[in-house]
């Protein structure tokens, strides 16, 4: 919109330098909406200032042409009155209201008195709940910090009537710095450290629940000292933030860190943000110079405190990195914190901060580019992994390894799990219990501003989903046809079946007439099977063909997506493989004890065991495991199949597979067997991949191992009387009971594996019914 009637408008915001800073692009907008009007900002007098804290910021940008003051929160009548008559006589013909959400009998207060100033129209007054909320309309609890928009594109949607804000578009967030503060700052900062690699630091803050702590970051600096010897350390920040300043920094220069420059209070604001143009890093509270440095295309670490909600305040772009912890008062906006104790920030510890430093320490500053979510370019090639599960942590610390921009999307209430967030860019989370259908929005969302390459599904119950995002986005990979060969028992059947690969004899179950036929013409008992489930979940088994119909009948519409097949006694194996660019590059055959349905409907302990690689059995499941996987069409990607070898006639049989690393610290188990973890292994096939580069194995052994694994009655199982040289790994998870050994003999795991499953029986063995659907 452009209406050059309007000659004078009105803008309202109020705050301090990082609230004027996320407005700028909603002010420009203004500005080219009204482009023959006067625009003057009505804000807040500092205590400590007679000039409003925005022009300090403003100045120079062409945004504003003057300014109007007062205090906030008064209460006296003639002052209220005094800023009426003031407005009234200027006569503004549009008000533009970009005042912070303080709920909607604020707003409802603010409109009316800016009607009792004659100013016949308003735009952008949140007089809705969604415009109040950073979170497109929804609670902060069910959007999860994902979802939350930061409060620039607050804005920017509050004023969609007056058009695009452009928040992708470097122009809207530029100062535009003069020559001469420029200049200003490169003489306040010095040659010397000018000559060096900069790390602009500032540990100031006028809010008390906002205070990380002054020893903290004495330690950081230390810290950041030793690690970059040859570095100089520029502090920034108001006057009464200078001793504090050299506090922080004495452990600083007592680890042999370079040159300290302490500009605080030396120079504006505009100059601060000259200055630290030349950081290459910036850490710091969440205040106003941590905003000054991302807007001049600083990547920053900020220590958040929780009285915001995550994303609202964090800093413009996405080569940065947020240390904040969520707590249940989250959002609370208090200034100073007593009750609390102000344990989401005390709660942060110097190595999260320092990790957090060296993230963003080993990718350097980046040119500025507005074709992220207002960000600066992350040259770094991008993969969004999907999982629902809590899994996949080797393959995201790996991936990140590489040199990749990875993100994670989950569901809610694995937000706060236990995620490598050393490795991540960003975790976003969508709803529980989501169709790939659901879920596409969640993802094409992702895509706005962000250029994945790849998209990486880490649970099989993630495949679907994944496949639809690569199909609808014309991706990389695996589309939805395939997708259902490692997916869907029915077709993986069918499948291996027309490859030659051997099938217990199976029937789907939506044409009654052939399920009849088939039930009449096979030997029983047999397996009624959900077709999308994983491992033994929600299987039944069926002694006589009468039993099946009633199972349908009460299944509906969902019946469909069944199965039944022959109930094939014997002892069940898996292969582990690697599949690059359709050659089988790696497969190791194992064996399970008892079979993972006998362990999951009737209790048990676990085992799993690297089969002898010269053994009669190894060398048939490579065979048809190789078959198998040509015959399926899986291309590039890791494998977990399951055989049956029949007691009846000693063949062994495909029962399933999945395009994921087996579960149960099987990539574990294999590791220690021959140096190959899928999960890593996967991972570096995918950055292969995406760089067009042939992938390799890494160095293998020929090493046995196996695992034993059961769940507890104890909550924190004592394995200490489980003390064999073989053991290598022991696993610690509440109410489970695990252990991996290794040796160089087949024959020793085998026998460490039946001895160990009898003791865990009777040490902690304890039992919980099978699930009908997947947990986590």
């Amino acid at each position: 919109m452009v209406d050059e009637r309007v000659e004078r408008v009105l803008l309202y915001r109020l705050g301090s330098l990082g609230d004027h800073l996320v407005a700028l692009p909603s002010y420009r907008l203004v500005r080219r909406a009204f482009p023959r009007a006067e625009v003057r900002l009505l804000t807040n007098v500092p205590v400590s200032s007679k000039a409003p804290a925005a022009k300090a910021v403003l100045e120079g940008t062409g945004s504003v042409d003057g300014y109007m003051g007062y205090t906030v929160g008064t209460r006296s009548i003639w002052e209220l009155l005094d800023l009426r008559r003031q407005i009234a006589h200027w006569q503004p013909q549009v008000l533009v209201y970009l005042a912070g959400a303080r709920g909607l009998r604020a707003a409802r207060r603010d409109s009316r008195f800016f009607r009792m100033c004659d100013v016949p129209w308003q735009i952008g007054v949140p007089l809705t709940e969604a415009m109040q909320l950073n979170h497109f309309g929804k609670t902060a609890t069910e959007a999860g910090a994902a979802e939350l928009e930061p409060e620039a594109a607050r804005l920017a949607r509050n004023l969609a009537e007056l058009g695009d804000a452009r928040l992708e578009n470097a122009a809207s967030w530029d100062l535009v710095l003069t020559g001469m503060e420029k200049q200003a700052a490169e003489v306040a900062v010095g040659s010397e450290a000018l000559g060096r690699p900069l790390i602009a630091v500032s540990v100031g803050t006028k809010v008390q629940a906002k205070d990380w702590g002054r020893e903290n970051w004495r330690a950081l600096l230390g810290r950041v000292a030793e690690q970059y010897p040859g570095h100089a350390l520029l502090m920034v920040g108001a006057v009464e933030e200078r001793e504090a300043s050299e506090f922080a920094a004495a452990d600083w220069r007592a680890n042999g860190g370079g040159p300290v420059v302490n500009l605080c209070g030396k120079l504006s604001p505009r100059e601060s943000g000259a200055a630290m143009a030349h950081a290459k890093i910036f850490v710091g509270h969440d205040s106003g110079p941590m905003h000054l440095a991302a807007a001049v295309a600083v990547p920053c670490v900020g220590v958040f405190s929780a009285r915001s909600l995550p994303r609202q305040w964090w800093p413009v772009g996405v080569r940065h990195k947020v240390v904040q912890h969520r707590v249940e008062c989250e959002g609370c906006g208090l200034e100073t914190c007593i009750e609390q104790g102000k344990k989401c920030i005390v709660s942060i510890g110097v190595d999260e901060v320092m990790g957090a430093v060296e993230e963003v320490m080993r990718y350097g500053v980046q040119e500025r580019s507005w074709k992220g979510e207002y960000a600066m370019t992350d040259e770094r090639p991008a993969l969004l992994c999907i999982s629902t599960y809590e899994k996949g942590q080797a393959f995201l610390r790996e991936a990140a390894r590489l040199g990749c921009r990875v993100e994670l999307l989950t569901v809610h209430k694995l937000r706060d799990a236990d995620w490598p967030w050393e490795s991540l860019t960003e975790i976003h989370t969508m709803p529980e219990d989501l169709t790939a259908q659901q879920a596409l929005p969640y993802v094409t969302r992702l895509f706005k501003h962000r250029d994945f390459k790849r998209v990486v599904a880490l649970d099989e119950f993630d495949l679907e989903t994944a496949a639809l995002v690569r199909e609808h986005l014309r991706l990389a990979g695996m589309g939805e046809t395939r997708t259902r060969y490692f997916r869907d028992k029915l077709a993986m059947r069918g499948g291996a079946r027309n490859g030659g690969v051997e099938v217990p004899d199976f029937c789907g179950v939506a044409n009654h007439d052939l399920l009849w036929k088939f039930l009449s013409s096979t030997e029983g008992p047999w397996l009624l099977k959900p077709r999308w489930s994983a491992s033994a979940i929600g299987i039944k088994k069926i002694e006589r063909p009468d039993e099946v119909w009633p199972l349908l009948e009460q299944m509906g519409d969902a019946a469909s997506d069944h199965l039944v097949e022959r109930f094939v006694p014997g002892e069940i194996y898996h292969v582990e493989g690697i599949t690059w660019e359709g050659s089988v590059l790696w497969a190791s055959a194992h064996k399970y004890g008892a079979p993972p349905m006998q362990t999951m409907h009737h209790g048990g302990v676990f085992t799993t065991r690297t089969l002898d690689r010269k053994g009669e059995e190894a060398r048939e499941l490579l065979k048809i495991h190789e078959r198998t996987i040509r015959a399926l069409g899986m291309t590039t990607g890791v494998t977990h199949s399951e055989f049956i070898r029949a007691k009846a006639d000693g063949k062994f049989y495909f029962l399933e597979t999945a395009a994921r690393v087996g579960g149960a610290f099987i990539a574990e188990v294999s590791e220690f067997a021959s140096g190959v973890n899928p999960w890593v292994e996967w991972a570096r096939m995918e950055v292969a991949a995406l760089h067009g580069e042939q992938y390799r194995l890494p160095e293998l052994r020929k090493d046995y191992a196996g695992s034993v694994i059961c769940l507890a009655r104890q909550e924190e199982p004592d394995l200490s009387a489980y003390n064999a040289p073989e053991v290598v790994y022991r696993l610690k998870k509440h109410h489970h009971a695990g252990l991996i050994v290794k040796s160089e003999s087949a024959e020793r795991v085998r026998e460490l594996l039946e001895q160990y499953g009898e003791r865990f029986l009777r040490d902690f063995y304890a039992r919980m019914d099978a699930p009908d659907k997947p947990r986590d």
